[in-house]
């Protein structure tokens, strides 16, 4: 055998056997010298052995759809406005323990109002035997029966109570003063709350008639029935002469009366002769 080409078969078998080396350490590895260990799919028994401590990877959650979510409701409430507290009204020490005042209830039936009163028209009424003459509501009812004594009564018993005008004359001994008159004023008072149930008069007060300088009072009273009365007297004395007059007329027309009728009967009250 020819030495010379066995040693070139002997160097082409080396190189070869070099080249083979060299790629099995490629295939193991990174480039870097290092190995890497193959991680397989675990199998149903791999998974049946894992210990109670081992957690299993979580699989992805799907991206949510924005479309799909464009009809979900809103969440957001409207939010109530704040409650106002008040504080506690304080009572003053001064107050405390002081009896409650009884207040009528604000939801208290309104009475029925009372239809309006008027007087159209008014006449003479001629006291003949008291030398006297007045206007008054026209229509009214006359009694001179009595001496001295002249009454005009409202004949409409559409109210509760017929108002009327009573006039007295006398002759006096002595020419009547202020106080005179301030007392036969409430002498006449005194008469009236005897004959009424309840009764209450004011004060005294002056007001001409006649032309001459007077004194009058007012009242109010209710009768045995329940009726309401209001009512005026007044005194005035001219010479020795003493004219009293006695007005009484139902409460609930008292400024109607007050303001119509009684205003035209002192205005043209007068002396005949």
């Amino acid at each position: 055998m020819n030495t010379k080409h066995f040693g070139k078969k002997l160097t082409c078998a080396l190189g070869l056997l070099l080249c083979l080396c060299l790629l099995a350490g490629c295939s193991g590895g990174d480039g870097t010298g290092k190995t890497f260990e193959v991680v397989t799919e675990p199998t149903q028994n791999t998974l049946g052995s894992l210990n109670a401590t081992d957690t299993p990877t979580q699989a992805p959650t799907s991206v949510p759809d924005p479309i799909a979510e464009e009809n979900v409701p809103d969440l957001v409430t409207s939010i109530p406005d704040p409650v106002v507290f008040t504080d506690v009204p304080r009572m003053d020490s001064e107050y405390a323990g002081a009896t409650p005042v009884v207040i009528d209830p604000i939801d208290k039936p309104t009475p029925t109002p009372l239809p309006a009163l008027s007087f159209a028209a008014y006449q003479v009424y001629d006291a003949t035997k008291l030398h006297l003459s007045f206007e008054a509501p026209a229509g009214w009812l006359i009694n001179d029966e009595q001496d001295g004594i002249f009454v005009v009564t409202n004949p409409d018993t559409s109210v509760d109570y017929a108002a009327s005008i009573t006039v007295q004359v006398r002759t006096t001994a002595t020419t009547y003063g202020t106080d005179d008159l301030k007392t036969e004023v409430k002498a006449m008072l005194s008469t009236l709350q005897s004959v009424f149930a309840s009764f209450s008069g004011s004060n005294t007060a002056s007001r001409s008639l006649l032309g001459t300088d007077g004194i009058y009072a007012d009242y109010t009273a209710t009768m045995d029935d329940g009726t309401r009365v209001a009512g005026r007297v007044q005194a005035v004395a001219i010479g020795k002469s003493l004219y009293v007059v006695h007005f009484s007329w139902p409460r609930d027309y008292n400024e109607t009366y007050k303001d119509t009728v009684y205003a035209q009967f002192r205005k043209t009250l007068q002396v005949t002769q």
